[in-house]
């Protein structure tokens, strides 16, 4: 993000760091949040594994997605749903392996 400073000419002054709200936020998002979530990451890591965890990253946008409906009260539209099934079939299919779901019911009508 540091390129587009120059290309939007933003104006960056040590002032405008200062302000205690600006000030809060950084400090929180470069300390306790990026910690916490290494911290997290890690556990993870040691708890399924290195590639499993690894698939788990795509979750990253739901929970976005949801912090954002509950804290900002945004809306749920169609390609928010659509996502979130696309991400969470991905993220089965990853786990466990595609399954032919028709063989499933193949073997229910073969007995029947």
């Amino acid at each position: 993000m540091i390129p587009l400073i120059f290309i939007f000419k933003i104006n960056l002054t040590f002032e405008k760091l200062i302000i205690p709200n600006v000030l809060f936020n950084i400090l929180f998002l470069s300390l306790i949040a990026s910690a916490l979530c290494f911290i997290m990451w890690n556990i993870g890591i040691n708890f399924i594994g290195t590639i499993k965890a690894s698939n788990y990253i795509y979750i990253v946008p739901l929970i976005t997605t949801a912090a954002s409906i509950i804290v900002l009260r945004e809306s749920i539209s169609n390609i928010v749903i659509l996502g979130a099934i696309l991400i969470l079939s991905g993220l089965y299919i990853s786990q466990n392996g595609f399954k032919n779901p028709f063989k499933y019911l193949l073997s229910i009508i073969k007995f029947s």
